[in-house]
């Protein structure tokens, strides 16, 4: 099952169930919920069986940018699809790098780019070598994209507001290093375990990458949805600089095989006082695990023709039953009336 509590949590909970704050000498229940957390997280890397859309609001109030965009990935059996393409924007598109697919199946490699004028797709190459695995399909990528979707170095989201946010689950490979450490029930009559905790990180925005900085968090969980993560913040002062990041996420469902949730990331950032940047992301994703028909990655899903020779099964489309169906009953209900006409007519032949 992908989405499950071990029985620590339980055991390790009990205690902030009481309202008992869990300070350092209580570790174990402290790495149940950061294990928890990468475990949810995972599920935008799993390598197969892996479909993932998400829709991206990105707004900086302080250079008044902003820009939308919709990605999709989706991984099985060793093919995949990659869609990346901008739905409003009042920037640059070439810097955002984005508008392109990448596809995968058992018969051939495409590449995809987008006319923003005409707004359709349009074909940009074609390596027909069947049986191409994805490493050798990585090397037709970019570099700077190839990072982007290989399973080991792809991340969840396409959209980075700076690149000072350091990730939870950097934060959680660090716990050892974690000071004023506390896990407590927020209110006894919701299932929120908030953990607060403060620790040294460096910021690459600070004009010295080496200069250690202490970074205040505070992160919760929903206990009663696997310890689902629901919001974090953090704040740190850097030389001149302060900087504060907000999360808060709502769960429109968690299911084994599916999860949809909101999101959004507020960062802001001041100098002397004066807001430098303020950049929100607000996230629509649902990731799905399952397996996923060859022809989802291919070129028809696109509105564009196979090359020559290749044809994938595709599954009867609903309307085709639907008609068909439709078309049995009305064929039925004139046989029952024609049966109903002849029992009502009068038999042959009369009495001497």
């Amino acid at each position: 099952m992908l989405f499950r509590t071990g029985a620590g949590v339980v055991c390790g909970l009990l205690a902030v169930c009481a309202g008992v704050p869990v300070a350092r000498a209580d570790d174990a229940t402290v790495r149940e919920v950061a294990s928890a957390y990468q475990r949810h997280r995972a599920l935008t890397k799993a390598t197969d069986q892996l479909s993932v859309r998400s829709v991206a609001e990105f707004t900086d109030r302080a250079q008044n940018m902003s820009h939308e965009t919709e990605s999709v990935i989706k991984r099985s059996g060793g093919r995949f699809l990659f869609v990346d393409r901008v739905l409003k924007t009042n920037h640059d598109l070439e810097e955002l790098d984005t508008n392109f697919v990448y596809g995968l199946n058992s018969q051939y490699f495409f590449e995809l780019g987008r006319s923003q004028k005409k707004d359709q797709w349009f074909l940009k190459r074609v390596e027909t070598v069947p049986g191409l695995s994805e490493t050798k399909a990585a090397d037709f990528f970019p570099p700077h994209r190839r990072k982007r979707f290989l399973p080991e170095t792809m991340s969840e989201s396409k959209v980075k507001p700076a690149q000072y946010v350091v990730r939870l689950v950097d934060d959680f490979a660090q716990l050892e290093q974690f000071v004023n450490l506390k896990i407590h029930r927020l209110d006894k009559t919701k299932d929120v375990v908030e953990l607060t905790y403060a620790h040294d990180i460096t910021d690459p925005q600070s004009g010295d990458p080496k200069t250690v900085f202490r970074a205040e968090c505070t992160a919760r969980f929903d206990a009663a949805r696997e310890l689902y993560l629901v919001a974090f913040t953090k704040k740190y002062a850097a030389n001149a600089y302060a900087v504060e990041a907000k999360y808060d996420c709502q769960l429109q469902a968690l299911r084994p095989s599916e999860r949809h949730t909101v999101s959004q990331l507020e960062v802001t950032r001041t100098r002397s006082g004066k807001q430098t940047e303020q950049s929100v992301i607000r996230t629509d994703q649902t990731v799905r695990i399952g397996a996923i028909p060859e022809h989802e990655f291919s070129l028809s899903e696109f509105g564009m023709p196979e090359p020559y020779g290749v044809k994938f099964d595709r599954p009867t489309p609903l309307y085709v039953w639907l008609g068909g169906a439709a078309a049995g009953m009305f064929l039925l209900s004139g046989v029952f009336v024609y049966l109903r006409k002849r029992s009502a007519a009068p038999s042959g032949g009369g009495a001497s």
